[in-house]
């Protein structure tokens, strides 16, 4: 009888056959001599078989994401492994999560690992699988092609410590699922550049609706986020009669420059589009949306014509659990946007403090009115900002964990503030400052002081002669400005509220969430 080709691997020093359960079998069994080592031929000739077929489904796998979820698969069958995550090579080099099954403590791991500095560098280089730590439970088995690290996969939960067999099969697989990984990524990115409309950095809609669907599946199967922005160029017809060329053109290519690589942007019609954030919060969309907006006022510095846009975002799950309804999540933050106080009241291109002149000298009805309907001036009483921060406070302590943000501006930075008072002991999932003339520290440790000089800022008067609070979080926002002999002004217009908090974030050089 002709001997099966055996099928070896060398791992941790060790030479041992891949690990199936009939050998296992075999080596309880009481067979000797010819008998056992046919039966030994016959066990390592199916492991061959098996592993042939899981590299082949492997590198004939050329969609990335279904690629993903098989990579963790093929992985946990033949080393024994109940539990797994995978990154994979991201846009900046750095290896980015991606699937993940079955971990106990999945807040633990990094959402990215830098194969090429820190402290895991050296070992994924060397392409051979190294334990996760010194019980030898859980390994990592990097995924090398051509000296380069295309992925890394954490292997976890064996009935025991993994042991040479496991490791040997680890290391069997990853040098082919390394190559179907790159393979498929530049598949992607050739699909990609097939799908971009001509001669125009946008892609077409069903590229658009084809992305979507893959970002919707990956986030509900593993609890991600990922946001989708609706953009409309409300000025474009007249845009066009005022240029010789492309106004839409020029939109979408200083659109293109804010957007990462790994975001799609995709025209729908000529004056609207759409951008696809994958991980990204409400926080991050809003960001870009601020971005954007200012794109139109940047271009009018520079003696062009600028741009008006109206933008509505959504976030996943938040926001909508399917593709539709995040669309209209999005078409009724637009229509939010035409009606903003900050268009009714040309406050783009302003500072913070030169909104709140503005905002504190605008003349609003106590009613609202077609661009105010979430603003008012109203007269103020002696204890209505010391009330509207005790309020803020007790906000946060209903949910400690919650993201946003809070800026609180008063004459003077002390621990007797209503807000500090009230704020939950530990930690606080809003960033909150406080803003003044140097006083006290603040004892809570969630607050950061930031102090005021007497230099005038608005209205002839300096920053500590105003009262003010902001509340932005992913789904509400309160802004608050008053300042000595002048009525108050409130509003809960979103936009607004961003406008405000974007434009102190400059002025006093702090980071966004």
């Amino acid at each position: 009888m002709t001997a099966a080709p055996t099928l070896e691997r060398q791992a941790e020093g060790a030479r041992e056959p891949i690990a199936v359960p009939a050998a296992r079998w075999l080596e309880r069994t009481r067979l000797r001599g010819e008998q056992r080592r046919l039966l030994a031929e016959n066990v390592e000739a199916l492991a061959a078989e098996a592993l042939t077929r899981r590299c082949q489904g492997l590198l004939s796998t050329v969609d990335l994401e279904p690629l993903q979820d098989l990579v963790l698969a093929t992985f946990c069958e033949v080393a024994g492994a109940r539990s797994a995550a995978l990154w994979v090579r991201g846009e900046r080099g750095s290896l980015v999560l991606r699937v993940h099954r079955g971990l106990r403590d999945r807040e633990e791991l990094p959402e990215e690992i830098d194969p090429r500095a820190g402290p895991l560098a050296s070992r994924i280089e060397g392409g051979v699988p190294f334990p996760r730590g010194p019980d030898g439970n859980d390994f990592y088995a990097p995924l090398v092609t051509d000296g380069a690290a295309v992925g890394l996969i954490l292997l976890a939960d064996g009935k025991g410590p993994f042991g040479a067999r496991s490791l040997a099969a680890a290391r069997a697989i990853a040098a082919v699922a390394a190559v179907a990984l790159r393979n498929a990524g530049r598949f992607a990115d050739l699909e990609r550049g097939g799908l971009h409309e001509r001669s125009s950095p946008a892609y077409n809609l069903s590229y658009f609706i084809d992305y979507a669907g893959k970002e919707l599946y990956k986030a509900q199967r593993y609890g991600r986020q990922f946001s989708i922005v609706a953009i409309r160029i409300e000025n474009l017809e007249a845009l066009r009669t005022r240029e010789d060329g492309d106004p839409q053109r020029r939109v979408v290519d200083s659109l293109a420059a804010l957007v990462r690589d790994a975001d799609i942007l995709a025209r729908v019609s000529d004056a609207e589009l759409y951008v696809l954030l994958p991980e990204t919060d409400r926080f991050g969309a809003m960001t870009f949306e601020r971005r954007a907006l200012a794109l139109g006022s940047q271009e009018e510095a520079a003696g062009a014509a600028g741009w008006v846009l109206a933008l509505g975002g959504a976030t996943f799950p938040a926001d909508g659990e399917n593709f539709d309804a995040l669309l209209d999540c999005c078409r009724r933050r637009m229509d939010e946007a035409r009606h903003t106080l900050r268009r009714a009241l040309h406050l783009e291109g302003l500072g913070f403090w030169e909104t709140v002149d503005a905002l504190l000298g605008s003349v609003l009805p106590a009613t609202g009115g077609a661009h105010g309907a979430a603003s008012r001036i109203l007269p103020s009483a002696p204890s209505q900002f010391e009330a509207l921060q005790r309020e803020l406070g007790r906000e946060l302590s209903r949910d400690p964990r919650s993201r946003g943000l809070v800026y609180v501006g008063t004459s003077q930075v002390t621990p007797e503030l209503p807000i500090i008072g009230l704020l939950p002991a530990g930690e606080v999932g809003h960033r909150v400052y406080v803003f003044g003339r140097r006083g006290s520290p603040p004892l809570h440790p969630a607050v950061t002081p930031v102090y005021f000089d007497a230099t005038p800022v608005a209205g002839g008067r300096a920053a500590h002669e105003h009262d003010f609070a902001l509340y932005l979080a992913e789904h509400a926002a309160y802004a608050f400005l008053r300042r000595p002999g002048s009525p108050s002004f409130h509003s809960s217009d979103r936009l607004l509220v961003d406008h405000l908090v974007g434009g102190l974030q400059r002025a006093y050089d702090l980071q966004p969430y």
